[in-house]
């Protein structure tokens, strides 16, 4: 697989998309200005290929002045490029990434963090297994690192997931997730012009459509 950059237009949609899924899973982290984890984000990502071959990487970089998408390019994955133009925001990113994938389910990640490959392969297990799920995610650490990127502060669990349960309802999830991709054409997928909560509001989107929302038991990764 060799890397690929773009630069995306809003109206400029993959043959793929239009095509239908044509793999398994497909990963889209997001960021601005991420240069300092950026790299370890796509490495996490890269190494679910291990158990799901067929697995996509992509990333959305919100015109970053840094060296996010140089870092970003050092790796066999689809890289994708807001305008600086544009109103930026969390939610265009995962747009764009959206009509861009090829997968059957779809993950999403925050250019700050990094997922445990295992739980990648245990979600679309779990998705597969249980359609009424339209939306999961598992247990997520944060670290609060200084400018420097030192003095790390664990917070376990933000989420405050119930571990002794195999599967945490919810009504929202936080950005971190993985959709089955059904769904997100159902319900029209992320709103670009949105600033903020746009995962809460994705999520009572697809409440409303009929499935269940859940936190499932295992570690998935962290957020720094």
């Amino acid at each position: 697989m060799t890397t690929s950059t773009f630069t995306a237009d809003a109206a400029q949609v993959s043959p793929q998309s239009v095509a239908g899924p044509s793999c398994t899973l497909s990963c889209i982290v997001i960021g601005r200005n991420e240069e300092k984890v950026i790299g370890k984000a796509i490495q996490s990502l890269i190494a679910v290929r291990e158990y799901l071959p067929d697995t996509e990487v992509i990333f959305v970089d919100s015109a970053s002045p840094d060296r996010s998408v140089e870092i970003a390019c050092q790796y066999p994955i689809r890289v994708l490029q807001l305008r600086p133009e544009w109103q930026l925001s969390a939610s265009a990113g995962r747009y764009i990434g959206f009509l861009w994938a090829k997968g059957e389910y779809i993950f999403f990640l925050d250019g700050d963090a990094v997922v445990d490959p295992t739980w990648l392969v245990k979600g679309v297990e779990f998705m597969k297994a249980h359609s009424e799920y339209g939306s999961v995610a598992g247990v997520l650490d944060e670290i609060y690192v200084d400018e420097e990127g030192g003095g790390e502060t664990l917070a376990p669990n933000v989420f405050q997931q119930d571990r002794s349960k195999d599967i945490d309802h919810r009504k929202a999830l936080g950005g971190t997730a993985m959709y089955r991709r059904e769904v997100l054409e159902k319900v029209g997928g992320f709103q670009p012009w949105l600033r903020a909560a746009e995962d809460d509001e994705m999520h009572l989107r697809v409440r409303l459509g009929g499935w269940k929302v859940a936190r499932i038991k295992g570690y998935m990764g962290v957020k720094y």
